[in-house]
């Protein structure tokens, strides 16, 4: 009787484990259907949001994903347009890749401002911010988190409001590196509320 049981007891844990396996490769194969990030169209990018965890992901896939998503953006596409149709699972992925997108552009940038001669530097700020409002990152961002589809957002605000971000990846940011962020990002927003104010006093073209 007790081998009979202990029988029964190793076929159900090898069934058990074979449909472990069995999910477990349907999950793989069915993550391994997402087109890659520099050929994917606008819906296959919009699954790589809602539906991975890009902090997993390595580097290269967050760079090529990101260069995906600037390439969009410039294209004119809406992130929020999408909120709607997923749930509040999906939403909160896509909140955190977009986070986690933006804090990649934030690093590679950083490195292309100090791989210029201090000379050079204000240029790369300039085309940096010129960058940012084409691509309406900020106030993706800020609309994404408040779930407004409507409503602008101003840019002044959104770059105060972006700024406790920043400082969240630069103490998210190995110690060594986190003077040289600090340093890079007071530069950068220097820059962009500069930008703002003069847009400011720009009077608008009479119709």
């Amino acid at each position: 009787m007790l081998e009979r049981l202990n029988k029964r007891l190793a076929l159900s844990i090898v069934l058990g484990m074979g449909a472990l396996a069995t999910v477990s490769l349907a999950v793989a194969a069915y993550m391994q259907r997402l087109p890659a990030p520099e050929e994917t169209d606008r819906r296959g990018l919009f699954r790589w949001l809602i539906e991975t965890d890009l902090a997993q992901q390595p580097r290269d896939v967050q760079l090529r994903l990101l260069t995906r998503v600037e390439e969009e953006l410039l294209a004119g596409i809406d992130f929020r347009s999408g909120l709607s149709q997923i749930d509040a699972t999906q939403r909160g992925r896509l909140l955190a890749n977009v986070d986690r997108l933006a804090e990649i552009w934030f690093l590679r940038e950083a490195d292309r401002f100090y791989a210029e001669p201090e000379a050079a530097r204000p240029d790369v700020l300039d085309r940096q911010a010129r960058q940012i409002r084409r691509l309406g990152i900020l106030e993706q961002m800020s609309a994404l988190e408040g779930h407004d589809t409507a409503q602008a957002v101003d840019h002044v605000a959104a770059v105060a409001e972006h700024a406790r971000r920043v400082d969240r990846w630069i103490e998210q940011a190995p110690a060594a590196e986190r003077e040289r962020l600090t340093t890079y990002f007071s530069a950068l927003r220097g820059r962009l509320l500069w930008d703002s104010f003069q847009n400011w006093l720009t009077p608008a073209p009479k119709s």
